[in-house]
This record gives C-alpha cells, structure tokens and sequence, in this order.
C-alpha cells in the first residue's frame, strides 16, 4: 500500500514608532536594509516620525534611478514616482510590503508615509542586500497569514537577475506577487525567467513622455507559457494629478487567476496505483487513463475549471522523498522541478515534502486499525459456587452451609 494521507500538490532595522526615529541619511549609510513597521494605534507619531526620514537627495545624486529621466529634474521625477508608488500601495492589500532598489529611489519618504497610514509593514532593502538574502524572503514560507508584495525598483540587469535567480532556486510562490517599474521595454526579456507560480505586474514608462506608465500582468496562456498582456496605464498630471486606465485592478490574488485555465492542458505526475489510478502503458510508451479515484478527482475538477491533462509517470515510480544534498525524487520531484503541473495518487503530507512542493488541504484521509487477541478471563472467585443453584450458592456465600 502506498502512502496514506492522500493530498493534491499544487511548492533590519526594526524601529518601533515611539517617537524616536532613524535620520534616512544615516540609516542608508550604516545599514545594510531598513524595516519601518508601523502598528495600529501608533498613528499619533506617525507623521511626525516619517517627517525624520527626509532623505538626502544629494547623496545621492548619482543614483542610476536619477539618471533615468534625463533633463528632469529631481523634484519632478520624485513627485512622479511618488504618486506611483502611492498608487500601486492603495491598489494591493496586506499587511507585508517589501522594496528592493538601488541606491535611493525618489519617493521613499511619501511612500514610507502610505505604509504606515494603512497599518501596513515596510521593508527596504538594497538591491544587492534582497539578492542574497532571496531565499530567506521569498521561498522561507509556503504559507503565511497574509500576501507578501515585493516592489521591485532595480536596473535591468538586476531586475533579471532576481527572477533568473527565483527560477534557478525553485522559489516560486503564489503567496508573492511582484511589482516591477521599469524605465524601457525590456518586460518581455525579464518574463522569459518567469515560471508559473510567480505572479508579476510590470509598469513600464511611455516611450513619449515620463508621466505616463503602461501596466503589464503575467498570465499562462493555453501552451502553459508566460505572456504578458496590457491590463491599462497610469498617467500623472501636476495640475489635475493622475488619471488611471484598468481593464482589471493590480492585485490578482490565486483564487481568481486559477477560477477559469482557458482550456489549457495540465501535466500530471502519477503512476498506477489502484483504486486511485488505473492506468495502462501504450507501445508507444504514452499513459491511456482508465479510471481511480484521482481520476474521476481531476476529470471533475477540469470540467469545473476547464482544463484538460495527461499523466506523466515519474521515472523512478516513487512518491517521493527529499534527499539529503537537495535533490528531490519521484512524484514530489516533478512537481518541484516544474515537469509537472500538479501530483495525485495517495500522496502523504510531511514536514521534509512541504519544503520542495505546496499541498492543498486534505481530501482523503485513511484510518488503521490495530487487531489483537480477545484477552483470557480473570479468574472470578466466585467461581466455586457456580455448580450449585441460586439459592445453594447465595446460602453458601452467606455461611449458613458448611
């Protein structure tokens, strides 16, 4: 019998607002990332503090963010990107907000202020700082309370390296979703390191002019690749201020980008195992599916979910188990490496497999019973006087026979 428990897969500075506060120059100079945390309550200090962390710009004057406009001056392109990042912070909800940039990015102070006015958590760090600390930001948690939103203010070459990183790593995540400003059009080379399970929006400024971005959502189309498609655009005006164009918001949490998979085909890791699979070998080495319990599971839920799938057996026919030099076998194995979309087939949930794969909530559970020998009779002392009738016996107990 196999396993029992059967799952479907689908894998600072901390400165508490009391009113002492951090100068922004000397926090950039001395550390490495800064988390502002704002609670619930604190927000009688709230503005007074976020006034302290005024950066200095001219330290900064040569930061590769600046360069991006140029002939714009500083206080245009920080009241810009200031309303920016103000919008995308209004657009998303949660609690857990997280910016990697290079240098100084115009903003941080008013978008700081945004933060802590929706009792949100604001964590900046260095690009090259959130590059090696990746795994611990990303792929520490498969599940947590509440969504994680990563802005991503970075050049070109580091913004591809995050994601070639992500991908190289195997830290993919539904529980993050990525927000990535860019100066160029370079989205559709950084998506090519996109895999399913990360979730990304990009704003893209106007080729024309500075005060116009044009957002950009990944999505899996029907070949289970990563495209892009434009869902509407930002545009900033000093006079009247922004003026916003959406097809559909910023924020698509998991529930609604897998209510409908658009027809797509679904690869599936399991093998024969009955009642739960009946599958047959073909010469031509494919898997013909002729029932189980998990297939009647998935043909229920593609028609609900309209997608269809084949079955891929795992090469070494085994559940799977995570090795101690990192690698990962069998059904466990292809999910985690991205060969296969998703794994069935009386799956059990354990500690070491939820750190290479992500299970949903348990859909069948099988119970053991344990079955001994009925134990002997106590000897009963009552026992001499069973050959007599009731009222012998009852005389014999009470010594009125001798």
């Amino acid at each position: 019998m196999g396993d029992r428990s059967v799952t479907l897969i689908t894998a600072v500075c901390s400165v508490l607002l009391t009113g002492l506060f951090v100068e922004g120059k000397s926090l950039l100079e001395n550390a490495q990332y800064t988390s502002l945390t704002g609670h619930k309550g604190d927000t009688g200090n709230t503005k007074g503090n976020v006034a302290d962390t005024n950066l200095d710009l001219d330290h900064h004057k040569n930061s590769s963010l600046y360069s991006w406009m140029s002939g714009i001056t500083r206080p245009v392109e920080e009241e810009i990107m200031t309303e920016l990042l103000k919008f995308i912070l209004d657009s998303i909800p949660g609690r857990n907000i997280y910016i990697f940039h290079e240098g100084l990015y115009p903003g941080v102070s008013a978008t700081a202020a945004t933060c802590f006015r929706r009792w949100a958590e604001l964590t900046i760090f260095l690009c090259d700082e959130a590059l090696e600390r990746l795994r611990d930001l990303v792929g520490a948690y498969n599940q947590v309370a509440s969504p994680r939103h990563i802005i991503l203010l970075c050049s070109e070459a580091n913004t591809m390296a995050v994601f070639q990183k992500i991908r190289e790593n195997t830290l993919e995540t539904t529980e993050v979703q990525w927000f990535v400003i860019l100066k160029n059009h370079v989205s559709e080379d950084i998506v090519k390191f996109v895999r399913e399970g990360t979730q990304v929006t990009f704003a893209v400024r106007g080729n024309d002019t500075i005060y116009q971005y044009f957002f950009q959502a990944s999505y899996i189309n029907t070949s289970n690749d990563i495209s892009l498609k434009t869902i509407g655009s930002w545009r900033w005006n000093p006079q009247s201020g922004h003026k916003i164009n959406l097809k559909t918001s910023l924020y698509h949490p998991v529930e609604r980008t897998y209510s409908n998979f658009g027809g797509r085909k679904l690869r599936i890791s399991a093998f024969h195992n009955d009642p739960f699979w009946v599958l047959e070998k073909r010469d031509n080495q494919s898997t013909r599916m002729l029932g189980g319990i998990d297939f009647r599971i998935m043909e229920m839920l593609g028609k609900k979910f309209n997608f269809s799938f084949e079955v891929l057996p795992p090469s070494d026919y085994a559940w799977g188990v995570v090795l101690d030099d990192g690698r990962v076998t069998g059904i466990i194995g292809a999910v985690h490496r991205h060969e296969s979309h998703l794994g069935i087939n009386e799956i059990t949930i354990s500690a070491s497999r939820e750190k290479a794969v992500d299970f949903t909530t348990p859909y069948f559970l099988e119970t053991t019973t344990i079955l001994t020998a009925a134990p002997a009779k106590l000897l009963n002392p009552r026992a001499v006087f069973a050959p007599f009738t009731f009222p012998v016996s009852q005389q014999l107990r009470n010594g009125k026979i001798s």
